[in-house]
């Protein structure tokens, strides 16, 4: 991993804007387009929210964070890291990921590390996504448990729902 990324600015281009979609797809609670933001296959780990496995049950998320936030909540990624795999339409994404109560005047309500791989099979998706919550990924990585910012230390379908 070196300091500056080689990933060219058209695909840079290309994951900013899928990142965005994300969160406003989910701010805004359009699932169907949020869901097609996954490949079918897609496994993510919302550390409190639950684990989900396919398109199908990853749909189900913007209703229960619509249900949390009452509609005021609005995600924000930043700090956004490219890396490459090893394979050639594959990324890494490491992020920030805050979220913010505007309920409460914007309050940040959570916080957690978004690491996640991207497939581009006709265009980029997210394959792979974890969500973990800051303080505990810096306890982790306190103990030695997470290699920080590597693919390798993601987990697959198999690894998450065991």
């Amino acid at each position: 991993m070196g300091c500056v990324s080689t990933v060219d600015l058209q695909t840079k281009m290309e994951v900013h804007e899928l990142l965005s979609r994300f969160c406003h797809y989910l701010d805004h609670d359009k699932t169907s387009e949020w869901s097609h933001l996954f490949t079918a296959d897609a496994v993510v780990d919302g550390g409190h929210i639950g684990i989900y496995e396919g398109r199908p049950e990853i749909a189900q998320i913007t209703a229960k964070i619509g249900q949390l936030g009452k509609g005021f909540w609005r995600h924000h990624l930043s700090n956004v890291m490219f890396e490459r795999t090893g394979h050639p339409r594959e990324l890494e994404i490491n992020a920030y990921c805050l979220t913010t109560d505007w309920s409460k005047e914007g309050a940040l309500v959570h916080c957690a590390d978004f690491r996640a791989i991207l497939k581009n099979r006709c265009h980029w998706q997210l394959h792979n996504l974890v969500l973990t919550p800051v303080a505990e990924a810096c306890m982790q990585r306190a103990a030695g448990d997470v290699p920080h910012g590597r693919a390798d230390a993601l987990p697959g379908p198999a690894s998450l729902l065991n």
